[in-house]
């Protein structure tokens, strides 16, 4: 006993010896950064005579700007990725695409042929650096110069260390050497070449450096839109189609798996068409579905009320339940997007739950999950009602762009303003105000010779938000009354591109909105089935009545 008492005793001894020199070392660490941080203080208050100040606004910081062009000779119609960059980050440049980036940059290309034609102006990140390509289309030497114009910085930026600085100075100026790309009728060849797209069965996930594969067999179903009675189900406010992959030509059945009864019940209910089970019916859908990175979500239902008591997430090739979460709110929709930081460049997928919404009632907010786990990460309030597209301008791919009319304006509101999007670093997290995603405000026309109008929006397409007002007797009741008045307003800035313009329809016929796209958009007549096209550019009368 003597002997264990006196081990512990020494165990307890080298514990106390080794917190002692842990404490000692921590108190020297922490006594050498208050030594720095005071060191680096006087050093920043006692500037020698003649130094430069970043406050005052007097002084002006060279940069240096420079040009990279890849591959170099590069094949006619082959594509050329070409990066403008300056040699250091922006000075006020920090984490979450903070800080004011290096501006209207632009680059100046000469064809063989003596043609002159300009990229940008383009803005950096916080690396400093910005990037586009484009496919030569003439064999010879093209010259590229990047170009970067004077810029005032006055920008209160945080600290780590202390308190924020107020900068105020000005960029010089400065142009990237001139850089000489021979285009040749033959293809480069690079050490790297995406594999060509496979000829046989292949699974996900898609290797990162397969990139023609990601390009046209990786499309995902985003659900951006709403169809009458339902929470999600259209690709997006443009159409019910997944413009980005195809399907296979020799479809089949893999697996099935029931969402909810269906066909007929049996005795004692009398089998007609009356009888079925009411998960087919259009006031209440038991089947919304997304499809992500391969991944198929859609909500459990319970009935007969509709309520969702769930969601599941499915492997959609082989069937396998990948996880299911509980939950009440409705899935909206999805979301895949790029983002770049000073740290990294990347893409993630997430997943938007709604807690109300439908077709008789508004939602009152939204939810962002993590889509491969279903985990929560946000939650945006005060959302508004609106027609969404993804932004495909590259370098800001994926972006949720949404647009809604409301006390005669209408809005364009952009999910990078709100949580980072493609300045997103860390995480998205937290709760978001959807007002602080909205881009801007621009007046809907009011009024057509004189007279008072009620345009809301109608269709939103890349190309033009479509306005329209066509007056009917009541909500359930598609009869016209004989007239139309549509407008056409820019979906990036709101500029009005035409009208407002008022043209006839026939009188007193179920005649609605049906598509819009690729530069028309369609009216059809319910009543006589027949069809009407128009022109998005103009509103002009394009063809129709045709059957």
């Amino acid at each position: 006993m003597t002997h264990v008492k006196l081990s512990y005793v020494k165990i307890k001894m080298k514990k106390e010896v080794k917190t002692m020199e842990l404490r000692k070392k921590k108190y020297q660490l922490i006594m050498a950064f208050v030594l720095m941080l005071t060191i680096t203080t006087a050093f920043m208050a006692v500037l020698p005579a003649g130094a430069q100040d970043l406050t005052d606004g007097t002084t002006t910081v060279p940069t240096f700007l420079q040009l990279s062009a890849a591959p170099n000779p590069v094949g006619q119609g082959q594509t050329l990725y070409v990066n403008p960059f300056m040699t250091k980050p922006p000075l006020t440049g920090g984490m979450g695409g903070s800080g004011v980036m290096y501006e209207d940059i632009t680059v100046e290309v000469t064809k063989p042929n003596g043609d002159v034609f300009e990229y940008g102006p383009y803005k950096t990140d916080s690396t400093g650096g910005t990037y586009f390509n484009f496919a030569p289309d003439q064999i010879g030497d093209w010259t590229l110069q990047a170009h970067y114009p004077a810029q005032h910085i006055a920008y209160q930026a945080s600290s780590f260390f202390g308190p924020s600085i107020f900068y105020n100075y000005t960029y010089a100026a400065s142009d990237s050497e001139v850089v000489t790309v021979t285009v040749q009728a033959e293809y480069a060849q690079w050490n790297y070449h995406s594999p060509p797209l496979p000829e046989e069965y292949w699974t996900r996930p898609i290797y990162a450096t397969n990139w023609q594969w990601g390009q046209e067999l990786g499309g995902s179903w985003f659900g951006l839109a709403a169809p009458a009675f339902a929470v999600t189900g259209r690709y997006d406010a443009n159409g019910n189609f997944n413009p980005y992959s195809q399907a296979p030509n020799a479809g089949h059945i893999m697996w099935s798996k029931a969402t909810h009864n269906g066909g007929q019940p049996g005795g004692p209910i009398y089998s007609d068409q009356s009888g079925n089970f009411k998960t087919t019916t259009i006031i209440n859908n038991y089947f919304d579905p997304l499809v992500l990175n391969g991944i198929l979500y859609y909500a459990i239902h319970q009935g007969p009320s509709n309520t969702v008591v769930g969601w599941n997430a499915v492997d959609i090739r082989t069937g396998e339940v990948v996880w299911t979460k509980e939950t009440t709110e409705n899935l909206r929709m999805a979301q895949s997007f790029r983002y770049s930081s000073v740290q990294e460049f990347g893409s993630w997928s997430v997943l938007f739950g709604q807690v109300g919404g439908g077709f008789f009632s508004s939602a009152s907010e939204m939810t962002i999950y993590d889509a491969f786990s279903g985990l929560y990460l946000a939650t945006i309030d005060n959302i508004t009602s609106a027609s969404f597209l993804l932004d495909t301008r590259y370098g800001h791919e994926g972006s949720l762009l949404g647009w809604s009319a409301s006390g005669g304006n209408l809005n364009l509101w952009n999910s990078s303003n709100l949580y980072g999007g493609n300045e997103l670093v860390l995480r998205i997290s937290g709760t978001y105000n959807w007002p602080n995603g909205i881009e801007w405000t621009k007046p809907i026309p009011t009024e057509l010779n004189g007279e008072p109008i009620s345009l809301s929006v109608a269709s939103v397409t890349p190309e033009v938000i479509l306005l329209r007002q066509a007056p009917t007797p009541g909500m359930f009741i598609g009869l016209s009354l004989g007239w139309q008045v549509t407008a056409g307003m820019d979906p990036l800035t709101g500029e009005l591109l035409w009208g407002p313009i008022n043209q006839t329809l026939p009188y007193f016929t179920d005649t609605g909105f049906l598509a819009a796209g690729d530069g028309a958009y369609v009216l059809h007549n319910k009543d006589t089935n027949e069809a009407y096209g128009y022109s998005l550019l103009d509103g002009s009368n394009l063809w129709g009545p045709v059957k």
